[in-house]
């Protein structure tokens, strides 16, 4: 379930755990913060649940502090890179779509001073220029 349309207490499992189990654990743990939520609210949101319920959420790749206030904006900053990113996501996806979707076709132009290889020689670099062709 994508993290950027659902917030983590409307999962499926997630939500029941976060909603009707937290009195079985004591921590959280997921992979990243940038996988666990996409928005800053969330980020927010799962914050002020961990300390009323007092549960630590941890993270499998990133350090995360929450006890003090260098931690807290820390996992802010995280959390805000990773809203800026599935923004990005989300707009690069709509590009794609949106190209698709007319049957346009993507052409991409060669980079300046390059040649396409329809035109480039297949002859070493010594031979070319003033070099008189190859035989047939």
């Amino acid at each position: 379930m994508s993290a950027t349309k659902v917030p983590p207490w409307k999962r499926k499992q997630l939500g029941d755990g976060l909603n009707n189990r937290s009195l079985e654990f004591d921590e959280l743990l997921f992979w990243k913060l940038d996988r666990f939520v996409r928005r800053l609210s969330d980020l927010s949101t799962m914050i002020e649940w961990s300390l009323k319920s007092e549960k630590n959420l941890v993270s499998k790749n990133d350090s995360l502090d929450l006890t003090t206030t260098a931690g807290k904006i820390m996992v802010t900053i995280i959390g805000g890179i990773a809203e800026i990113e599935a923004a990005n996501t989300s707009t690069r996806a709509q590009g794609t779509a949106l190209g698709s979707t007319h049957g346009a076709s993507r052409t991409l132009r060669p980079v300046h001073g390059a040649l396409p290889e329809t035109v480039r020689s297949h002859e070493p670099r010594a031979h070319r220029g003033n070099a008189p062709p190859p035989p047939p």
